[in-house]
């Protein structure tokens, strides 16, 4: 394969074309021909130019069709994958560059590690719901970052949490990697309040990433890494609150395995750190988590009070502090879904009804939240003896999920399923059985 790429270079430069041309010439071929915005940049082009990567049959239908002539006169490096994998290339490349053309022009600095994520995800585990884990970038990658100030990634961490609800959770998933990964390569090139601003991002983008690995994805293993690198990052920054939020949220991991004392040592830690930067609405969010923990390890008079604590810490604050920027997953409309299931599994159906209802009064952007409030509503209703109605909400959780796929509200979809399995031959359940399968 030695000195075949310098063909392809041959056909560059016969046309006087640098690298960034050949790039922008592909992207229109693949936007006229096949509808699709593409990732490749000048850098691309280079590693073909290279041989230091694979050329895809679908790009190397388009650099053919570009220079006028058959593909093996190239003398490109194949790519190995199969026709199935290739595909799955496709499909994840379209939704998170599409994703990326939405994120202003502060997006560049991160498009080209989205191609490195893109194909080392797929080219790892073969699949595209599983392509959880960080990955590594190699040092001739990360040039892209170099220029970028905290500024554009925070910028950047903003546009993420505007779409967290209604993106496809895979393509912002894939995003929102490659930002974490560009961000830590920043923050290694640099020094001082700086970095620290990169640092703290680093922290956000973690625990985004953590949030997407195991409410969205179902992958508590990498969740958990996500997490504890979250917690790393904020304790190095100095921002204890982010810090308190990241071990938060790893409680859910153990939490999610039946590891309650677990999941409590990780609350005890992020009250801990709580401690140096007191916030109220933090501290109510993690009496709420707590309540979750004890109402599904069946201690529910614990996790009744719990719930009370969270109320007497949201009142505490100040009525116009919503917290930290980040910090944009919980008020008192979501405290109200906390407390709707702690009622529910304590058997205090009346309240739990009372308690979801109020919490269903969340934006419709919301889906994914709705979904889980909306299950937890028809079980509610099922348990007072309402099968009709209790499916007929049922069913409209499963359209919430529709719109935004969320792994923890097929949960508890699937949870509810379970529920009324015995009454399989009701119109009803009939009923929900076909949405349901309609959407897988």
């Amino acid at each position: 394969m030695d000195g075949q790429p310098a063909r392809f270079r041959a056909f560059r430069e016969e046309r006087g074309w640098t690298q960034r041309d050949v790039a922008e010439h592909v992207q229109r071929l693949a936007w006229a021909k096949h509808g699709d915005h593409v990732g490749v940049n000048a850098d691309m082009i280079a590693k073909w130019e290279r041989g230091a990567k694979g050329v895809s049959a679908y790009y190397r239908e388009l650099l053919a069709l570009l220079f006028g002539v058959e593909p093996r006169m190239l003398g490109l490096r194949t790519n190995p994958r199969g026709p199935e994998v290739a595909a799955a290339v496709d499909d994840l490349s379209r939704g998170a560059y599409q994703l990326l053309d939405h994120l202003g022009p502060g997006a560049e600095v991160i498009r080209t590690r989205v191609v490195q994520v893109v194909e080392d995800q797929v080219a790892r585990r073969r699949t595209l719901l599983t392509v959880m884990g960080l990955l590594s970038m190699s040092a001739e990658d990360s040039g892209d970052a170099t220029a970028a100030t905290s500024g554009t990634f925070d910028d950047l961490s903003d546009r993420y949490q505007e779409r967290y609800h209604s993106s496809d959770p895979v393509a912002l998933f894939t995003v929102a990697l490659a930002h974490l990964d560009a961000v830590s390569a920043a923050a290694r090139r640099t020094s001082g309040r700086e970095q620290m601003r990169l640092i703290a991002n680093q922290a956000r983008s973690a625990t985004l990433v953590g949030r997407l690995s195991f409410f969205d994805l179902d992958d508590s293993m990498a969740a958990r890494g996500h997490y504890t690198l979250a917690a790393e990052a904020a304790h190095e920054a100095g921002d204890a609150q982010q810090e308190a939020a990241a071990l938060a949220h790893l409680a859910f991991v153990p939490a999610s395995a039946g590891a309650s004392t677990a999941a409590l040592d990780h609350l005890a830690a992020a009250r801990v750190a709580l401690a140096s930067q007191p916030h109220p609405l933090i501290s109510s969010w993690v009496d709420a988590i707590e309540s979750e923990v004890l109402a599904n390890a069946g201690e529910h008079m614990a996790a009744l009070s719990a719930i009370n604590r969270a109320r007497e810490a949201l009142s505490s604050g100040a009525v116009d502090d919503d917290g930290p920027r980040w910090f944009d997953y919980y008020d008192a409309t979501r405290l109200a879904g906390f407390a709707g299931y702690a009622n529910l599994l304590a058997g205090r159906y009346d309240a739990a009804r009372a308690e979801l209802e109020e919490a269903l009064n969340l934006p419709l952007a919301a889906a994914k939240q709705r979904s889980v409030l909306l299950s937890d509503l028809a079980t509610v209703h099922y348990r007072d003896g309402e099968l009709d109605e209790a499916c007929r909400i049922a069913i409209s959780a499963v359209d919430e999920l529709a719109q935004a796929g969320y792994a923890t509200g097929s949960d508890r979809v699937r949870s509810f399923l379970r529920l009324v399995h015995s009454h399989a031959s009701s119109p009803a359940v009939r009923t929900l059985n076909e949405r349901v399968s309609s959407l897988n």
